[in-house]
């Protein structure tokens, strides 16, 4: 109905406009790096405003992120990538003051070896003055948690900002998802948004708000397996992160979709959404036939585990122990790698894939006539959660399903329960995960997941596009309903 030529004439490609309804004004960013602002959208006639510092120059050669405007302190918050070649005000998160277009930097956010910084829009919630910005390719280090991305030096982070004082005054306060993008393998992962759960919305003190923010980050040691995380706000403070499923089973140049949370009244269940192109994980991909999906998920879920033990070497019938929550030897006294089950990680473990690496020359195979069995114990006892690798093989799986609650000890049974074969020499990966509820299939992943309310008879449906082609020649771009509770 009404197109409008940004003035300077840049492309958007990555930029979706933010409408500030009760001012009448849109704001939007280009490819070279300005915010433009739109005044008389819906009650005037449409114009780009091109005086009083607009469009502002916020981060010149840069693609911008989709802004968001705050209406209590009056600043349009955007993010920006890292393509000028003089890159020394990009991948980081920026505001506008919207009566005059002056810009604000913060600091010490991206790296300038990668390109892709803030890509997508930052969240502020103008009650707690807090902005979260998201960034797939930090300068790594080491975040206010105390957690580091090694090996890689390149990490996924989200930060939090006061919306009410000066970005380029404020010390960053970041917490780590996984390893961030690879220049190396040239690999390119964006860190979508996060989504707040119902518990910080719903906080007493809104001011004050306690919760959960949920993002698709990736494993630390596996480097870029995107994987789900949960980050744990305690009165408007990053308070502790614990990782959740692993949503893909190899290594992969891209990412997850945005992640989408909803909680449906009608059934009191709340769901997450995402979408991942390919290699679906073993934990949850039942309804996926061709490693694209889309898998939702109940919240909460129990934090996974994925740990290697030290190098080890089992040459008796005697069982050792392991640990499940951080890298260590195997040990004959089960109290001493026990873990313990915080609240914070509460949950089901769904699953178990154990995997026999060996160092240095050779495989991880179990010798002929010999087996060894990986058994999940829980306050001293054995669980269902069981698998043995049998001679010739280096792996095994278990599909059972354990609940797991604040205050029990788990750990790690291994043990050689048939043959004289030995492991001399070797790594045990044990991955613990918390399977999606449902899952269906995706030819190329997602876009972002639209959610269409609790209305019965036609409502609590979700919606999305897919990326890629699907059978029989299906083209790409296809627009897709299903159910929330199933994804049918």
């Amino acid at each position: 109905m009404t197109v409008i030529p940004f003035s300077g004439l840049a492309a958007d490609t990555n930029s979706s406009p933010y409408v500030d309804y009760a001012g009448d004004v849109l704001y939007v960013g280009d490819d070279s790096g300005h915010l433009h602002k739109f005044t008389g959208v819906f009650r005037g006639v449409p114009a780009e405003q091109v005086i009083g510092g607009f469009p502002a120059e916020v981060s010149s050669g840069n693609v911008l992120s989709s802004p968001v405007y705050d209406s209590a302190t009056g600043l349009v918050f955007v993010g920006s990538g890292g393509e000028a070649l003089d890159n020394t005000n990009g991948n980081r998160l920026h505001s506008v003051i919207a009566l005059n277009g002056v810009v604000r930097n913060a600091v010490g956010m991206g790296t300038s070896a990668l390109k892709i910084g803030v890509r997508d829009a930052p969240i502020v919630d103008s009650t707690a003055k807090r902005v979260y910005a998201f960034i797939g390719a930090d300068n790594g280090g080491t975040d206010s948690l105390g957690h580091r991305c090694d090996p890689l030096p390149v990490c996924a982070s989200v930060y939090q900002y006061q919306t009410d004082a000066d970005l380029n005054g404020q010390e960053p306060v970041k917490v780590i998802v996984g390893a961030g993008s690879d220049a190396l393998n040239d690999t390119n992962h964006y860190l979508f948004s996060g989504q707040f759960d119902d518990t910080y919305w719903s906080s007493a003190d809104p001011a004050n708000p306690s919760g959960y923010l949920y993002v698709c980050g990736s494993l630390l040691e596996l480097d870029l397996h995107p994987s789900l995380w949960k980050i744990q706000i305690k009165n408007n403070a990053f308070f502790d992160r614990t990782r959740g499923p692993q949503l893909v089973d190899s290594e992969t140049n891209n990412g997850c979709s945005p992640i989408t949370l909803f909680k449906n009244e009608n059934d009191g269940k709340e769901r997450l959404f995402v979408g991942v192109s390919e290699n679906a994980a073993a934990f949850g991909g039942g309804g996926c036939t061709t490693g694209s999906c889309v898998y939702s998920y109940d919240l909460p879920f129990a934090t996974a585990s994925s740990v290697i033990s030290l190098p080890a070497t089992i040459d008796d019938d005697i069982a050792r122990f392991m640990s499940i929550s951080v890298p260590d030897t195997l040990s004959l006294i089960e109290a001493e790698r026990e873990s313990l089950v915080e609240p914070v990680n509460e949950g089901t473990f769904n699953g178990m894939i154990i995997t026999q690496i060996a160092r240095g020359i050779g495989g991880g195979e179990t010798p002929a006539g010999t087996t060894f069995t990986y058994t999940l114990r829980k306050n001293g006892s054995n669980t269902i959660v069981a698998c043995a690798i049998t001679a010739g093989q280096d792996s095994c799986t278990d599909a059972h399903s354990i609940a797991n609650v604040a205050g029990e000890k788990v750990v790690l049974q291994v043990q050689r329960t048939a043959g004289d074969g030995d492991l001399t020499n070797v790594d045990i990966r044990v991955q613990l995960g918390s399977a999606a509820a449902a899952a269906i299939d995706a030819p190329g992943g997602t876009g972002g997941i639209i959610i269409d309310n609790t209305v019965s008879g036609g409502g609590s449906q979700i919606y999305y596009s897919t990326r890629g082609t699907g059978a029989a020649g299906t083209p790409k771009g296809v627009a897709v309903q299903a159910s929330q509770a199933g994804l049918n």
